[in-house]
């Protein structure tokens, strides 16, 4: 369910607001930010699972949220895929003008084990008897992860 997740204050005093966003969105992200802002967030946290075709959307909504609640936000889109659709895996984080600071991704690939994932051939050091989530109730997924999305020139 989306919603606001809550207000949490560092222990410097910096407050931050979750904005989780999830299918189907009961209320918009800007509605969502603006609710964290309004209870004095700092620094707004967006998660979500959008998929690359509206990876340009995403990149907006971002800077938008910064800039219309004058508070940074840092931006996290998960990756990989759930049986159905691929993730993006990005994340973003923007100034209080909607200025992008840091954007990247899983894309990127700076760590070794995101580079065997990426081939995949990650391995984890320990066995593990299950590797879906029928255990949680999801069904077994119908096709494998395709890998990233050709980026489109604007």
């Amino acid at each position: 369910m989306s919603g606001l997740g809550g207000l949490n204050k560092s222990k410097h005093g910096v407050v931050m607001g979750l904005v989780q966003l999830q299918l189907p969105v009961v209320k918009t992200p800007a509605d969502l930010a603006r609710e964290a802002a309004y209870k004095g967030a700092e620094i707004i946290i967006r998660t979500a699972g959008y998929t690359a075709p509206i990876r340009h959307a995403w990149h907006i909504t971002n800077q938008a949220n910064a800039f219309q609640n004058l508070a940074y936000t840092a931006n996290v889109c998960m990756c990989g895929s759930d049986g159905s659709f691929d993730s993006m895996g990005e994340g973003m984080f923007c100034n209080f003008d909607g200025t992008v600071l840091v954007q990247g991704g899983a894309q990127d690939c700076p760590y070794t084990y995101m580079h065997d994932m990426a081939a995949g051939r990650y391995q984890l050091p320990w066995k593990v008897d299950i590797t879906d989530g029928t255990s949680c109730g999801f069904e077994v997924p119908t096709r494998s992860y395709i890998g990233p999305e050709k980026k489109k020139v604007a």
